[in-house]
C-alpha cells in the first residue's frame, strides 16, 4: 500500500449539522489508515453562523483539524485548505456528502495502481430523505451533473474533449499540481449564490497541461439531496450557476450567448433522452 500522506479536505458553509453527520463517516473511513490522513474542516460561514465551540472541541479530539476562512467563497475555503495540507494528495469531498467506508481504501488504490495519474474521482449517487418527485426523477435522467450526480460504471480516463471529469464534491489532486493550478476565487459559492465551475475550471487546466486523470469506480459517495434542492428551480438554478461564471470570467456580452447555449443544451438532453428511451421501448417489442 502507498505511504503517500491524503489530506481530506471539506469546506462547509450554512451545513452544520449535515456535515457533522458526514464527518462522523469519514472518521470511520479513515481510522485504519491514520496517521497516513489528515482531516481537515474549514467554515467558510458567517462569525455567528459558525460551527459551536463544543462541536469543534469534539472534532478536534477526534483528530479533526478546524480552520476558519472568514472570507466568502468556496474557492477562498478551498485554497485555506491547500495552505494548511501536508498530505501529498488533497481529496476534496462536499459538506453534504456522505462516504462509503472503503472510500480512502479506492484512492489509495488507485494512486498505488496509477502511479502517473495526476487527478482522481469517483461516482457520486443520491440520498434522499423524502421520495423524488417525478419531475426530479426526470430531471435527474435529463442532466444527472445538475443535482451533482456523477454515474461511474468503470474506471474510466478523464478527458476534456469528451466532458469526463470528476465533480468537486469527490475528487483528488496531487498537491503540486495545485500550487500551479490554484482555484478561481471568481468561481465556486458564494454564501447561498452558486457561480459553478471552481472544479471543472481547475481540472480542464490541469489535463490540458498534459496531466492524466482517472475515475475510479470504487470511490463511491453518495449526495444528500434536501427536497428543496431536487425541484425546478433548482434545476435551473445549475444553469444559472454556469451563466454567472461565464460573466465574471467573460463579461456581461458573453451571457447571451451562454442563455441561448443553456436551451440548446437542454433541448439536446431532451432529444437524447427521447431517443433512448424510443430506443428501450423498441428492444421490449422485439
Amino acid at each position: 500500500m502507498t505511504k503517500s500522506l491524503v489530506t481530506v479536505g471539506i469546506s462547509t458553509r450554512d451545513r452544520n449539522e449535515i456535515v457533522k453527520q458526514s464527518i462522523e463517516l469519514l472518521i470511520e473511513s479513515c481510522k485504519s489508515h491514520q496517521p497516513l490522513i489528515q482531516l481537515i474542516l474549514c467554515d467558510n460561514n458567517d462569525v455567528e453562523k459558525g460551527m459551536s465551540n463544543t462541536d469543534v472541541h469534539s472534532l478536534v479530539a477526534r483528530g479533526v483539524e478546524y480552520i476558519s476562512e472568514p472570507l466568502m467563497g468556496k474557492s477562498n475555503a478551498l485554497r485555506a485548505i491547500i495552505s494548511h495540507a501536508q498530505g501529498r494528495w488533497i481529496l476534496f469531498l462536499d459538506d453534504d456528502i456522505r462516504v462509503s467506508l472503503g472510500l480512502i481504501d479506492a484512492y489509495l488504490r488507485g494512486i498505488e495502481s496509477y502511479p502517473d495519474v495526476g487527478i482522481f474521482g469517483g461516482p457520486i449517487s443520491a440520498y434522499y430523505e423524502k421520495e423524488p418527485t417525478a419531475f426530479h426523477r426526470m430531471a435527474l435522467d435529463l442532466c444527472p451533473a445538475a443535482f451533482g450526480i456523477l454515474p461511474v460504471m468503470t474506471d474510466t480516463e478523464m478527458s476534456v474533449q469528451d466532458d469526463v471529469l470528476a465533480f468537486g464534491g469527490n475528487m483528488a489532486i496531487r498537491r503540486d499540481l495545485l500550487a500551479r493550478n490554484p482555484f478561481d476565487t471568481r468561481l465556486g459559492m458564494f454564501g447561498g449564490r452558486r457561480v459553478s465551475g471552481e472544479d471543472t475550471a481547475i481540472l480542464t487546466q490541469i489535463l490540458q497541461s498534459g496531466i492524466r486523470g482517472k475515475l475510479l469506480v470504487g470511490a463511491q459517495v453518495w449526495h444528500h439531496l434536501a427536497p428543496e434542492r431536487c425541484g425546478l428551480m433548482a434545476f435551473m438554478g445549475w444553469y444559472a450557476g454556469k451563466g454567472r461564471a461565464v460573466r465574471r470570467l467573460r463579461g456581461k456580452r458573453a451571457v447571451w450567448k451562454a442563455s441561448r447555449l443553456t436551451f440548446r443544451d437542454i433541448g439536446e438532453r431532451l432529444v437524447q433522452r427521447n431517443g433512448r428511451h424510443n430506443q428501450i421501448g423498441i428492444q421490449a417489442l422485439s
